[in-house]
Order: C-alpha cells, then structure tokens, then sequence
C-alpha cells in the first residue's frame, strides 16, 4: 500500500530532524561526496512510493537534498565553529551542497 501525503512529508521531517543530530557526528567519518549521494538516496527511496519515473524521483531527490542541506547550511552559520582540520559545518556542508549538484 501506498504512503498517504501525510507519511511521505512526516518521513520527511523526521530526516530533516535528525540532519542536525548528525552534524557534530559527520566531520571525518564520512566524507561531502557520500553525505551528498547518502541524502539523495535517503530521498529516493521516499520518493520511490510516487508514481513517477526513475528520471523524475532522480531530480526530485536532489533537490530534496539540495533543500535539506540549505538547511542545515543555515542552521550552522549561527553556531559554526572550526574543528581541528581548520574547517567549519558551513564548509562541509557547502562542499556536499556542491557535490549534491554534480550529481
């Protein structure tokens, strides 16, 4: 059986919920490049339940992601802060908003 609307957006926040949980989690252990394919196959997956083609949830994912990640990016700015490698959350975030749109 298909989601509701409802679900589908619920399963969606409850991702964008925890994006910021994981921030302090994410320096070093994983890198932009998988955060960012990790995110748009976190949102394909709840996208798979439309019906729509591969191509259509592909570009809906991403900008899901690109949505989320713009998020986060703003959270961040009011309490970012350098870690040992002399980069910040908004920098690592930029840097999977960046590989999020070559994908």
């Amino acid at each position: 059986m298909k989601p509701t609307s409802k679900e589908v957006i619920n399963e969606l926040c409850k991702i964008l919920n925890a994006i910021p949980k994981e921030i302090k989690e994410i320096k070093g252990f994983i890198t932009p490049e998988e955060k960012a394919k990790d995110l748009i196959d976190i949102y394909s997956n709840i996208l798979s339940y439309a019906e729509a083609d591969k191509q259509e949830i592909d570009e809906s994912a991403k900008d899901c992601a690109l949505i989320a990640v713009y998020m986060v990016i703003k959270c961040c700015e009011e309490y970012d802060e350098v870690h040992e490698n002399h980069t910040t959350q908004v920098d690592y975030w930029k840097e999977v908003k960046q590989e999020i749109e070559n994908l």
